[in-house]
């Protein structure tokens, strides 16, 4: 992408972009990625945009921002964070990296691993 373009279209230098969660009105988490997180925030709070899903849940509040200095990276992360439940973003606005090992066990896929090792032993047993 041209440079002078991005930074035009960004509106802030080139190096400055932010992954933000922000907690809605109605306690669900919206995330995003953003050059301005503080006028993003105001933009969801105005409700710019009556198609958002901020839009019927304001106000927002910023609970989260992360910068980047490359575009890529913000978004990789963004999406990342999209994907996670909810527990584990809040753990990663606490600060609590620590933990997440711990909320990404799946007691359904733990169980098949276990079911699976169960039938192997009992086949393999005398």
């Amino acid at each position: 992408d041209d440079p002078e373009c991005l930074n035009v279209c960004y509106g802030a230098r080139m190096r400055d972009f932010y992954v933000y969660i922000v907690r809605c009105a109605d306690g669900s988490l919206y995330t995003g990625v953003t050059n301005d997180y503080a006028n993003r925030v105001v933009q969801h709070n105005e409700g710019c945009d009556p198609k958002s899903y901020t839009f019927r849940r304001r106000p927002v509040q910023l609970i989260y921002a992360v910068h980047f200095e490359d575009v890529h990276e913000a978004i990789a992360w963004e999406k990342i964070l999209k994907k996670w439940s909810r527990k584990k973003k809040e753990a990663v606005i606490a600060d609590q990296w620590e933990i997440l090992p711990q909320l990404s066990w799946s007691p359904n896929r733990t169980a098949f691993f276990v079911q699976k090792y169960i039938r192997f032993s009992v086949m393999v047993t005398f």
